[in-house]
């Protein structure tokens, strides 16, 4: 058996910048549109009402979460080669046996190659649940979410 990783873990890499959307996603109802001058506007057609400022959509709540059998990951939800182990104060690990390394974070398949993947519909995009840590699916427009790929 490996022993755990060491306890002091690498910084972790430092992120990008995401990039600024396409077009603005707006909450259902409202509409964008522009004064004689040119200023952009929003109208609320639920309420009725206008503002210059960019509506903010409700939160975005992951689908409902499956229940799990204890603290195990399943292989099948670990890239190939890799298992979780739990430390002796608790915490898990995870060791690949074929390239003899350790870790503390959860290693994540690689994606399947692009051309096997086709793009999600327009309006969907791919999410991962900070809990879980598995990818669900977002429809912008509706604010609809759902486990399933979209076809």
């Amino acid at each position: 058996s490996l022993p755990p990783p060491a306890a002091r873990a690498p910084p972790p890499p430092q992120q990008q910048p995401s990039p600024a959307p396409a077009e603005e996603v707006l909450p259902p109802g409202w509409k964008m549109l522009f004064t004689k001058e040119g200023r952009k506007y929003y109208h609320d057609t639920n309420t009725n009402t206008t503002t210059y400022d960019l509506p903010t959509p409700p939160p975005i709540t992951p689908p409902a979460r499956m229940q799990r059998s204890g603290s195990h990951v399943p292989p099948s939800m670990l890239p190939a080669g890799w298992q979780e182990l739990k430390a002796s104060d608790g915490r898990s690990y995870y060791v690949n046996g074929a390239t003899n390394t350790t870790s503390w974070e959860r290693p994540n398949a690689p994606p399947p190659p692009p051309s096997a993947v086709p793009p999600l519909p327009h309006g969907w995009s791919e999410v991962v649940d900070e809990g879980t840590r598995r990818v669900y699916y977002v429809h912008a427009p509706s604010r609809a979410t759902q486990w399933e790929r979209p076809v």
